[in-house]
């Protein structure tokens, strides 16, 4: 759910830790990170001390958990001098989305479940966190026809089961034919 960074006299001499709730995704993570430590946790429930940590970031999770919880915790765990960084999709990012054509649902969905910027200020001085700064990032990206095959085959997984019945286009059943060479978001 969240990963936190331990941060010591001006470098990383302190300890990095990532924490989530899912054993599977921690294995995953020892895998391919074996310098961190890993904790099985989730974030409305972080199973380290009070101001353990100087840096705690969380990276597009932030809509997988109760964000209220989880950044209460957040400020519980860093010191008083402690950051956060919080890095997450701005809601208007789904409507130019490349999956958008093939699941016209998905950007509802995903606008409900992410928080905008007013949101996510809002819920950070609320949690405890004082002189918020939002800096909003843009990032264009285009992609082979199979790489955007690949990720559509991948993607759309983890969030499949909140599309409605009739929440996708008939294209769906055919993503090889309906993308072109290239697909630009």
């Amino acid at each position: 759910d969240a990963t936190a960074f331990g941060y010591r006299d001006g470098g990383w001499a302190g300890v990095i830790v990532g924490v989530d709730a899912s054993p599977e995704m921690l294995a995953q993570a020892r895998a391919n990170h074996p310098r961190p430590r890993f904790k099985e946790g989730r974030a409305e429930a972080l199973p380290f001390k009070d101001s353990w940590f100087e840096r705690v970031v969380v990276r597009l999770v932030l809509h997988h958990m109760d964000r209220m919880l989880a950044l209460r915790e957040v400020a519980r765990v860093l010191a008083p001098e402690g950051r956060i960084v919080a890095a997450t999709f701005d809601p208007p990012h789904f409507g130019d989305h490349w999956l958008t054509r093939f699941f016209p649902s998905i950007e509802a969905i995903d606008r409900a479940r992410f928080p905008d910027q007013a949101t996510l200020t809002r819920e950070l001085e609320g949690a405890g966190f004082g002189g918020v700064r939002v800096t909003r990032l843009s990032q264009h990206a285009t992609v082979s026809r199979e790489d955007a095959l690949d990720r559509y085959r991948q993607v759309p997984g983890a969030q499949v089961h909140l599309i409605p019945g009739a929440g996708h286009s008939p294209n769906v059943e055919k993503p090889s034919t309906s993308f072109g060479r290239l697909v630009l978001w």
